[in-house]
């Protein structure tokens, strides 16, 4: 499908719904899931075999954001998330904004090499990994950098059982996880440090029956962004701001895509966290796709 739109814009479909360009004051999980509203029943991704609707999404990510608070506080603390190329990762970014987060995203090798940059001068005491990204020496800067809780995720994690099966029977992926071959080679992870499987942490939301409501602020920052360091060898972060997450999500949704029904879009999130990052997170979401 090939959008052509010369200097023509869509009319409003709905009072005060615009080119995404007027702020509808919603926090940006509350204006994915207004401009969703027609699409609960529609899948909104897949991954390695399992479909899951808007409805199943916005469901995770509403587990996701209670977790956050259960596990990390009520506060405005950092989040770090290093878990480019899982489903889990884009849904922990919502989960973590909608609880009142801020997000650091972050390439692995950038914590590697910076871990307090991302996690103690940030005031983040929660990192959200990939598995694979994992190791001693990095379970070790980050509780020396006064992390407390690490959430890991894993390729295996919303994966298809047949799947998972075919693919651990032909060698492409690990019976045993990292957790099991730390405590076995390693040991117990470091005192005050918890470490918590994905399906864990979501559990800890489901279970959870409080209801938190935050006010709409659009000059709160919600996110930090990775950039290239190009011009010296610390990396830069470009900051997000809650107004302008709000607009962009709306601005691609009327905007850039203009779906109709049968149209369908495929979304590729980047391997790693670079600007462009921030085109996959809300790509995913935008109605219809």
């Amino acid at each position: 499908m090939v959008c052509e739109h010369k200097g023509r814009f869509r009319k409003p479909n709905v009072e005060g719904e615009g080119l995404g360009v007027e702020n509808n004051k919603r926090r940006i999980v509350e204006d994915l899931i207004y401009r969703n509203r027609n699409n609960m029943n529609v899948i909104a991704g897949e991954y390695f075999g399992n479909k899951y609707t808007y409805q199943q999404t916005f469901k995770m990510i509403e587990n996701y954001k209670k977790a956050f608070i259960e596990v990390d506080g009520l506060n405005e603390n950092t989040i770090t998330i290093s878990a480019p190329s899982t489903i889990a990762s884009v849904n922990a970014f919502y989960g973590a904004i909608d609880a009142n987060k801020i997000v650091s995203m972050t390439g692995p090798g950038f914590l590697h090499e910076y871990t307090e940059k991302y996690t103690k001068d940030l005031n983040c005491q929660t990192v959200f990994i990939f598995d694979s990204f994992l190791n001693n020496e990095l379970v070790m800067k980050m509780h020396k950098s006064g992390v407390k809780n690490v959430i890991v995720t894993s390729i295996k994690n919303y994966m298809n059982p047949i799947v998972k099966h075919i693919a651990t029977w032909k060698g492409l992926i690990s019976r045993h996880d990292f957790l099991d071959e730390y405590v076995q080679n390693i040991g117990a992870f470091p005192q005050g440090m918890n470490v918590i499987r994905l399906e864990e942490f979501e559990q800890i939301g489901i279970k959870s029956n409080a209801e938190y409501n935050f006010a709409y602020e659009k000059n709160k920052i919600a996110a930090y962004f990775l950039t290239g360091a190009t011009t010296s060898h610390l990396p830069k972060c470009v900051k997000l701001y809650a107004d302008g997450i709000t607009r962009m999500a709306q601005i691609y949704d009327q905007m850039w895509f203009d779906f109709g029904v049968g149209d369908r879009n495929t979304v590729f999130i980047p391997l790693f966290y670079a600007t462009g990052a921030i085109h996959g997170v809300h790509a995913g979401l935008i109605s219809g796709a």
